[in-house]
């Protein structure tokens, strides 16, 4: 069918057609920035480029007549959520610095435990983290007997975290999640199995940084089994091989993103 036909008979697809590459462009720049400034994993990366012009493709060739405004909006859709996987992608990065602080300071501590630079440290991460009542019990723990012409600013710090919780109660300890001993909050490790229970906490509520991502895994899995494996399909009339080909190579891409998003993630989550 030549475009005037297709003008005439599915107006509304042959617009899509034409307009669809407008997103895909988009779609295109912004993941090569990301992928060069280092935001997201390069494969992951790849293959979203792949589904971008598969999208874009899939448009102005769709697998059955009718089908080309559905995907045009499955690629407008797409590029709806970046702004949000942008953000999930930014608010995780922040906490892998704050948690990888946290680390270092627990190193710090267990070799000195009077360092008060690294117990501060670790009460600023606690406070970025949303645990402020716990940086306020170490704030305090840290600046315990310093004089204030020398930490003016630590005091001052502190005093400020403190008048902003005024208005609320701070809990009575801070239970362990391994082995459920309920710590001080100015305590940095458990008091029964010396877990880093803090860092661990922080690294469990970090986690739904994640949700943004793993449902951009989840989007690209539905595109590809509700619209790129039927296109496949659809070749194999013309070309067995090349449908083939294709589905084998979707079926790869939804391994990687379930392993790179659910599984390593998780790994990730954890160590």
């Amino acid at each position: 069918m030549g475009f005037g036909e297709r003008v005439t008979s599915d107006p509304l697809g042959a617009a899509c057609a034409c307009i669809v590459w407008l997103p895909v462009a988009a779609w295109l720049v912004w993941m090569i920035h990301w992928m060069v400034s280092g935001d997201i994993d390069p494969v992951f990366g790849f293959l979203s480029l792949i589904v971008a012009v598969g999208l874009g493709v899939m448009t102005v060739s769709p697998p059955m007549p009718g089908m080309g405004p559905l995907i045009f909006l499955a690629t407008v859709g797409s590029m709806v959520m970046f702004p949000f996987i942008r953000l999930s992608m930014s608010r995780r990065e922040l906490a892998s610095i704050d948690i990888d602080l946290m680390n270092r300071c627990h190193d710090a501590l267990e070799s000195k435990p009077e360092n008060v630079g690294a117990l501060l440290k670790m009460a600023e991460a606690l406070y970025a983290r949303g645990q402020p009542f716990h940086a306020i019990a170490l704030g305090e723990k840290a600046l315990l007997g310093m004089p204030k012409n020398l930490f003016r600013g630590e005091h001052q710090m502190v005093s400020a975290w403190k008048l902003r919780m005024k208005s609320r109660t701070a809990p009575p300890y801070s239970k362990c999640q391994y082995c459920g001993h309920a710590n001080p909050l100015n305590e940095y490790k458990c008091e029964r199995c010396n877990r880093p229970f803090l860092i661990d906490m922080v690294r469990g509520r970090s986690g739904g940084g994640a949700i943004g991502v793993k449902l951009t895994g989840a989007w690209v899995t539905c595109i590809i089994a509700f619209l790129g494996i039927p296109y496949a399909s659809q070749l194999g009339r013309q070309s067995p091989g090349l449908a083939i080909g294709l589905i084998g190579v979707q079926i790869v891409i939804v391994l990687y993103v379930a392993y790179a998003l659910f599984i390593k993630g998780g790994q990730h989550q954890k160590t």
